[in-house]
């Protein structure tokens, strides 16, 4: 059968309606699902697991800008660190007993605005390294300079009066920007995040954050957590992460390796 003039453009106007339809549903199938992949190098396969906004968010990023911070470090060594964010809150104490109980060095990016003379002594432990997460949990993208600069200063001056000298920073949500290097890097902080996040903010708990931690962890990963996580639940990623021969290690000791490619 052959279309008419006018059939010919109907049927072009509706071809191209579903091919726009189909491009909206594959952006939001991506925007909902996460991002699992390797990267090859020199010395090891890196694995990423993390939110694909996430993971765009960082690769429209200018190098200089995403190079300011680790995400991992390239090894064959089992080493990997647990880091906790958003402290103090409830749980705290209970996550560093067990930490403690298990002898288990971790790194915490802590809210400044929540620190008491009280509660920053759960941290205080060799095992345990204190950093910066922010004074307040903010998008630093959606601040002026001024104000991520009072939110870094007045983070790093609570801290000191507390007999703590914070070494890293880790911004709110992952994100930063070119501003936010520059403070951080004025005042003397080095950028950490992450190649493998817990999920444990996206309601995973139980068998399921543990089995997702235990699958994708590789050497030289730095794990997200948040300061809610369940004990037990964090006792059997440790007791797990070391029947896979994994050691859990300082950022310090972590950083001595060379980074790995950001995402």
């Amino acid at each position: 059968m052959r279309l008419s003039h006018k059939g010919q453009f109907f049927f072009t106007i509706l071809a191209s309606k579903i091919l726009s339809l189909n491009k909206v549903l594959l952006f939001l199938l991506l925007l909902s699902s996460e991002i699992i992949y390797s990267q090859n190098d020199s010395v090891s396969i890196t694995k990423y697991a993390i939110p694909s906004h996430f993971e765009s968010f960082i690769s429209m990023m200018d190098s200089s800008v995403k190079n300011a911070f680790v995400f991992c470090v390239n090894t064959t060594d089992s080493i990997v660190v647990l880091t906790f964010d958003d402290g103090p809150l409830a749980m705290t104490k209970n996550i560093t007993d067990t930490l403690k109980q298990y002898k288990c060095p971790a790194a915490f990016f802590v809210i400044t605005k929540n620190i008491s003379e009280k509660n920053v002594s759960y941290y205080l432990d060799t095992l345990f390294t204190l950093s910066i997460h922010g004074y307040t949990h903010s998008n630093y993208t959606k601040l002026s300079y001024n104000e991520v600069e009072k939110e870094i200063k007045g983070s790093k001056d609570i801290l000191l009066e507390n007999g703590i000298t914070p070494k890293y920073f880790r911004p709110p949500y992952g994100a930063f920007d070119c501003k936010t290097v520059k403070i951080m890097q004025d005042y003397q902080l080095k950028g950490i995040l992450w190649n493998i996040d817990s999920y444990d903010w996206n309601g995973y708990a139980g068998e399921k954050l543990v089995d997702r931690v235990l699958k994708y962890t590789v050497p030289g990963s730095i794990v997200l957590f948040h300061e809610r996580i369940h004990t037990e639940d964090l006792k059997k990623i440790i007791i797990g992460l070391r029947s896979m021969g994994y050691r859990m290690v300082s950022l310090d000791e972590l950083l001595q390796y060379p980074a790995c490619p950001p995402p």
